[in-house]
């Protein structure tokens, strides 16, 4: 059994079968993990204290492994970064000072677990069951799948790798081109969230397409980037596509991408340009949506600037002078005396004046429903 009050040298008392390894590191197996307050143990083991606790069996010693709550407990060592185990997976201990050491009894201490023993070099699982104790649950319904493999590893790469093909990238080496255009060591970041076509058998390279979902950070490569639309009608001069653009950039990738700001503000700001292009571009204000630009342009023939937009109110009181003005002419015309008079079409035009008033009030009346409640312009 553990000797918790040892300094650090052999957590095992002597004439043990179990081996440590130098400085007190022993290689226990996981056989119970506290994960959350359902746990039988979570009042016993302080509870919030005992969160990613484990009860272990040293290798090498045979015990019962059916009863967990007769084993011996593990916390974890590290306060920031947490790899949890799953059962039967092999972690290292260490002792060290327990929660209530004090100066009265400063040797009070406890076990401690550290790495995960990679012994299939396997992110998913690294699971090494006793036969002999008949259990092989890696715990909580966790399933061992065979789509997760490792990263294919680049000289000089610094990589994080979760359990379900997560995975972070510190690179800048990437001898076969796989996922940039150039080599030249200037620093790349990846973030990965699950690998398409991946096997345990062989290590697997991001790929910013087929990936579930992606983050680059980039200085200066390119990334051979399928674009879903890449219709730039738009513009009087397009940017450079996402495939050919080479310099500093970050590049999102996924299904869906959904940007949500409770509290305040999403704000986007460039030096340049700022482009959209979807099938369908639609935006909803509830107080307003407003543009201001030197020139505005709607749809590509604008650009020519051969058609410039009316303003409403100008235009509408300019209407309305007219119709004044025909009103007066149809008045005018109506009064016309024919009596006595032979020329030609006089009487035609009197009437015609006659008749004006009712089109022109009518026109008039319509003028006032032109102007939209929405849509303003300068």
């Amino acid at each position: 059994m553990l000797n918790l009050s040892s300094n650090n040298v052999n957590l095992f008392e002597k004439g043990t079968s179990a081996q440590s390894t130098p400085g007190g590191v022993v290689p226990v197996r996981v056989v119970d993990i506290l994960l959350d307050d359902t746990h039988p143990e979570w009042d016993k083991y302080g509870k919030m204290e005992a969160l990613g606790a484990i009860k272990y069996r040293v290798i090498g010693e045979f015990g019962d492994e059916s009863d967990a709550t007769l084993l011996d407990v593990a916390y974890p060592m590290n306060f920031n970064f947490k790899a949890y185990p799953l059962l039967n997976e092999i972690v290292l201990l260490q002792s060290a000072p327990a929660i209530d050491r004090d100066d009265a009894d400063a040797e009070n201490s406890r076990a401690y677990y550290t790495t995960i023993v990679n012994l299939w070099n396997n992110p998913h699982v690294n699971a090494f069951p006793d036969t002999q104790q008949g259990i092989e649950d890696l715990g909580y319904n966790y399933e061992d799948k065979a789509n997760v493999a490792p990263l294919q590893p680049f000289q000089g790469d610094l990589t994080i790798e979760g359990r379900q093909g997560q995975t972070i990238r510190f690179t800048g080496v990437d001898h076969d081109k796989m996922f940039v255009e150039n080599d030249d060591q200037k620093p790349i970041t990846i973030i990965s969230n699950g690998k398409s076509g991946a096997s345990p058998d062989t290590p697997i390279v991001e790929n910013i397409n087929d990936d579930p979902a992606s983050i680059y950070l980039v200085e200066d490569h390119e990334i051979k980037i399928s674009q879903a639309n890449k219709k730039r009608k738009a513009w009087e001069s397009a940017p450079d596509e996402g495939d050919v653009y080479k310099g500093s950039q970050v590049m999102i990738n996924s299904g869906r991408l959904f940007f949500n700001a409770k509290k305040e503000n999403i704000l986007f700001s460039a030096a340049e340009d700022i482009g959209g292009n979807a099938a369908r571009v639609s935006f909803d204000g509830e107080e307003y949506v407003a543009v201001d630009a030197t020139k505005v342009y709607l749809g590509t023939g604008a650009f020519k600037e051969k058609e410039p937009v009316l303003l409403g109110a100008t235009t509408q009181d300019w209407m309305r002078d007219l119709l004044s003005e025909l009103q007066r002419l149809g008045k005018a015309l109506a009064a016309v005396s024919t009596a006595g008079s032979s020329a030609p079409g006089l009487s035609q035009i009197k009437s015609h004046g006659a008749s004006m008033a009712g089109p022109l009030g009518s026109i008039k009346k319509a003028i006032d429903d032109l102007d939209s409640i929405k849509v303003f312009t300068e």
